[in-house]
């Protein structure tokens, strides 16, 4: 399987070669926050709680009935670094795919986000992308949600899309510590996640039903006293 996914790797280089079109686009976003001196005078009077600055950036191409897209983040994170010169500093791949699409069906391969639903604030349908949870900044930032490696088949039939989703790979949460011991599923094809999306769009309503087989993005996590000790303090 990882041999497919490199194939889609180089042709995802080798299509922007060929391409009829080829489009470069690309944002830059930046985070900032200070913490409240009346909080706490002592340790938070003129703290950076929040100093993040990311570049996006974004090629299409085009060919035919096919087309192929990658997208990648460098950002900086001046409050990690801050006291260590090795963080603050991160570049991500966020998406890396190639698709064929006909009139009534389409097939993407590759790295790719999908977001399931539209509520608002939580919104506990949109469970096929894992989120990035490490920081407040990664929370709220429009990439909060990473993309999965994934074959993605889709079907349009008139009012009616279908996506059936394939993913080989548990891509798991990225968590904001790493002290914990965590049991990762095997890595099989047995072990991967299965996902369908059907909705209907027609002039009084739009409706959408989606199921989902796979695994949580976030453990349970097991907590075990060990040697506890405390004493009194005075309230």
């Amino acid at each position: 399987m990882k041999k497919i996914f490199i194939t889609i790797t180089l042709l995802c280089l080798v299509i922007p070669l060929f391409a009829d079109e080829v489009d470069f686009s690309g944002d830059l976003e930046t985070t900032w926050g200070v913490a409240a001196p009346w909080t706490n005078s002592d340790t938070a009077a003129g703290r950076f709680t929040l100093g993040s600055t990311s570049f996006t950036g974004k090629v299409d191409a085009y060919y035919g009935n096919s087309s192929a897209c990658a997208e990648g983040t460098f950002s900086y994170n001046a409050v990690e670094q801050a006291g260590n010169l090795d963080q603050g500093f991160n570049i991500s791949l966020n998406e890396l795919w190639v698709d064929y699409s006909e009139s009534f069906w389409g097939l993407r391969v590759g790295r790719q986000k999908s977001a399931w639903g539209k509520a608002d604030g939580v919104d506990i349908t949109n469970v096929l992308c894992p989120a990035d949870m490490s920081s407040i900044a990664a929370m709220v930032s429009e990439n909060s949600k990473m993309a999965v490696d994934a074959v993605r088949l889709s079907g349009n039939f008139s009012s009616f899309t279908a996506d059936f989703w394939w993913i080989p790979f548990f891509t798991p949460a990225v968590l904001p510590t790493n002290q914990a011991v965590i049991t990762k599923p095997e890595l099989a094809i047995w072990n991967g996640e299965y996902g369908l999306k059907l909705s209907g769009y027609f002039s009084a309503l739009d409706f959408s039903l989606y199921g989902f087989y796979g695994w949580d993005d976030i453990p349970l996590f097991d907590y075990t006293m060990v040697n506890a000790s405390g004493e009194y303090k005075r309230m």
